[in-house]
């Protein structure tokens, strides 16, 4: 069993949403919904997974689909049996994803693109943007790489041997800006995930709370739990940047 099996065979046993930074990106897809894509559309998420995050907006989709090369069929065929969604998995590389072009509404990624080296990850943020109609809307998170407290957690997680993630290179909201404007993405909205929230993602910080009988989740309360802002300010303290951009024309 692959490393990146075990981690998302360890999540449907905890729970889709039990991270802090996921419960964020689930309300920020809610958002989406209902304020920027029509009901009726079509959509592709890219590194699925187990397509947690497909399965938010399913209801309000016309069709969904998700494509990872490291999830077996077996898993994700079962959820989506299980729940009875319009949706498909097809196992393809995402830097030569087996579409034409212009054919999705909604093309969307959670911490895919810092897994890629710089000419890779430029390929698979030009295919994303590809498979875009016109018109359509991108939403991808990326960590931070002006966060320290993501560098320092991932610099330990290393030296331990505990760093389950793979080669990752965060990003700044710079890098992601001129990566959209490059492919014709004309960013709507962006800003931060994870404020004192990702202070409660340290182990030990849990380890300490509960030991003093603290329950850290009902102290900052829901909305401070699931939290996230926007613009250049909550970009840079975020431990997660998220953006959300519209394709303006065609690639050449």
């Amino acid at each position: 069993m692959s490393t990146w099996e075990k981690y998302y065979l360890n999540i449907l046993k905890q729970g889709l949403f039990n991270e802090v930074g996921s419960r964020s990106i689930s309300t920020l897809y809610k958002i989406l919904v209902k304020k920027i894509l029509n009901h009726n559309f079509v959509s592709l998420e890219l590194g699925c997974g187990i397509a947690r995050f497909t399965l938010t907006i399913v209801d309000n989709s016309r069709y969904a689909i998700g494509v990872d090369l490291h999830v077996p069929d077996r898993i994700l065929k079962n959820i989506f049996k299980q729940k009875a969604v319009k949706t498909d998995f097809i196992v393809a590389d995402v830097r030569h994803l087996p579409f034409r072009s212009e054919v999705f509404d909604f093309v969307h990624s959670q911490g895919l693109y810092e897994h890629f080296k710089d000419k890779e990850r430029d390929l698979v943020i030009k295919e994303s943007i590809r498979v875009l109609k016109k018109g359509g809307i991108l939403f991808f998170t990326v960590p931070n790489a002006l966060n320290i407290l993501y560098r320092v957690g991932k610099f330990i997680s290393e030296l331990k041997r505990s760093w389950i993630y793979g080669w990752e290179k965060p990003l700044t909201i710079k890098d992601v800006l001129l990566y959209l404007k490059r492919y014709n993405a004309k960013v709507l909205i962006y800003g931060g995930i994870g404020f004192l929230g990702q202070f409660f993602d340290i182990p030990s910080v849990r380890r300490i709370l509960a030991g003093l009988g603290i329950n850290y989740k009902r102290i900052i309360g829901l909305h401070f739990y699931r939290n996230f802002g926007f613009g250049a300010f909550s970009s840079l303290l975020g431990k997660q940047i998220f953006v959300i951009a519209k394709k303006t024309k065609g690639l050449t």
